[in-house]
């Protein structure tokens, strides 16, 4: 992950410890939780474990997301990103924004 330049005064302080203050650049570093392990979502884990980010959690048809009864495995989740199916995509909102998640919704066709 190519490293960005960072203005920030020294006693910048963020939930995970983003901005390293010690040098001049940001490191990001996201734990993310993965809802739908198609073909999209498993590119997108690749392509977020290849960028240093941590996959924390996948939830899929076989360990749904709205089955999960342990709500503190979010806790450790920066992000979730959702690409699972369209006949479920309101449902897993609503369920992100009671948990006041932040969420990528890239599953498509819900809205037809």
């Amino acid at each position: 992950m190519p490293n960005v330049e960072c203005r920030v005064s020294n006693d910048c302080k963020t939930r995970n410890s983003l901005f390293d203050t010690r040098h001049s650049t940001l490191d990001i570093r996201m734990d993310i939780a993965i809802v739908g392990t198609g073909k999209t979502g498993k590119a997108v884990e690749k392509m977020a474990v290849e960028g240093g980010h941590a996959i924390v959690a996948r939830f899929n048809s076989a360990t749904p997301v709205l089955d999960h009864e342990d709500d503190s495995t979010f806790d450790a989740c920066d992000v979730v990103i959702d690409f699972s199916k369209p006949e479920l995509a309101l449902a897993h909102i609503a369920y992100y924004c009671n948990l006041n998640l932040k969420v990528v919704m890239g599953t498509t066709g819900w809205y037809d």
